[in-house]
């Protein structure tokens, strides 16, 4: 095999698509598999934990320029949820397409009170199965639990985060707040679309 004891993601691509099969290159320390890699590094997959994907997911909203598409179950009004509104309604000031669905239990009133807030500024919030508890359906018990963002259709999140400001609201043994354990992963490259195709149909669906 083709042995490497440190490589970069372009020294990777570099040697598979000069031709070198996948399962001839041996990387030494590393307990993944050079497909493994060759796919994180193909569609610029990179995981986020806990407040760095809240700092990330804001950053690449401030930085949109055509689109921002987002999902999710719990769109809290705290402090991040305040930020992300914020962040939300200069995209649409801009002139950025902002579509957001928030699940209609998790996102409860917060949600409702959005699609006015965000709505001035030209943003479009939908709410998936909004509650009607007085009348029961089998499918109002499925929820939306899809966490996910498309920025430009060039960045995706998908992961497990609400928008949620529970960084500090855990209790710690201490008496004081400790960090929720959580991750997401940030893609780049032919994912991106994949899913925000997903997200396109469900929209529409919803719609």
């Amino acid at each position: 095999g083709l042995g490497l004891d440190a490589v970069s993601a372009g020294e990777l691509l570099t040697a598979l698509r000069g031709g070198v099969p996948a399962e001839r290159i041996v990387l030494h320390g590393n307990n993944k598999s050079a497909e493994e890699l060759a796919l994180a590094v193909e569609h610029g997959v990179t995981v986020v934990v806990d407040n760095d994907h809240d700092l990330e997911l804001l950053a690449a909203i401030a930085g949109a320029r055509r689109s921002v598409h987002q999902e999710t179950y719990i769109f809290a009004a705290d402090r991040l949820g305040a930020r992300m509104l914020a962040a939300l309604a200069a995209a649409a000031a801009r002139g950025v397409e902002v579509r957001v669905l928030v699940d209609g239990f998790g996102g409860g009133e917060p949600a409702r009170r959005m699609q006015g807030e965000l709505g001035i500024h030209g943003a479009a919030v939908r709410i998936f199965r909004p509650e009607r508890w007085w009348r029961m359906e089998r499918k109002l018990l499925r929820r939306l639990h899809r966490k996910l963002a498309v920025i430009d259709e060039r960045i995706a999140f998908v992961g497990g985060i609400n928008i949620l400001d529970d960084f500090t609201e855990v209790p710690a043994r201490d008496g004081g707040g400790g960090p929720r354990f959580d991750f997401a992963v940030r893609c780049e490259g032919p994912l991106v679309s994949a899913v925000a195709q997903a997200m396109h149909r469900l929209w529409w669906t919803v719609g």
